[in-house]
């Protein structure tokens, strides 16, 4: 058993999932502190590219994170954008005030959309769509955002479960790959 950011993990987790060990991990308990508009009770675990914060690298602002939320949270398309909306213009302004750029709340945008498809792996994305944020962490410049959504429901567990893969590469190159190998690796504890 370990600690981070005051959470307990391993044997606590009901959950297991693999990521590279390359790829540094987070974990935020709900209420995140940069955006307080998300009411939810549970915890955010990220997982970031080697190159996330190194413009020109192949992981530039590749991550995945997961909500593991309790009860059962049922977001369409219309609240995760409000919800992923509040989340990046918090961060935005948040990371961007210590950092000394410049966030116009305005221009950050999310769009979110249904996939259609019915014969996918529980896994399987259930939207998709583009976030525009700024990257606060080195450019302080606005950046197109590749997203895909899956949602999980665990009764047992009273939780509800959103994967987030995000990159702004296209689909289809191999660090989508990748951050696809992590999301359908979760899987509950026997």
């Amino acid at each position: 058993m370990w600690t981070v950011c005051g959470l307990r993990l391993a044997a606590a987790d009901a959950f297991t999932f693999d990521a590279p060990k390359n790829w540094r991990s987070e974990r935020i308990p709900f209420p995140l502190g940069f955006a307080k508009e998300l009411e939810y009770t549970g915890f955010e675990e990220l997982r970031f590219g080697p190159g996330m914060f190194k413009p020109g690298s192949p992981t530039y602002w590749t991550y995945v994170y997961f909500w593991w939320l309790k009860g059962d949270v049922d977001l369409d398309e219309k609240a995760l954008e409000r919800d992923l909306r509040n989340y990046y213009v918090g961060l935005s302004k948040s990371v961007g005030r210590s950092r000394g750029v410049q966030v116009d709340p305005a221009k950050i945008d999310v769009k979110i959309q249904l996939v259609k498809s019915s014969d996918k792996p529980a896994s399987a994305p259930k939207w998709t769509g583009t976030i525009t944020t700024y990257d606060v962490f080195v450019t302080g410049k606005l950046l197109k955002l590749n997203v895909e959504i899956s949602r999980r429901s665990f009764e047992k567990q009273n939780r509800s479960w959103y994967f987030f893969s995000v990159s702004p590469l296209s689909g289809d190159k191999p660090e989508w790959s990748q951050m696809r190998k992590i999301r359908d690796s979760f899987r509950l504890k026997e």
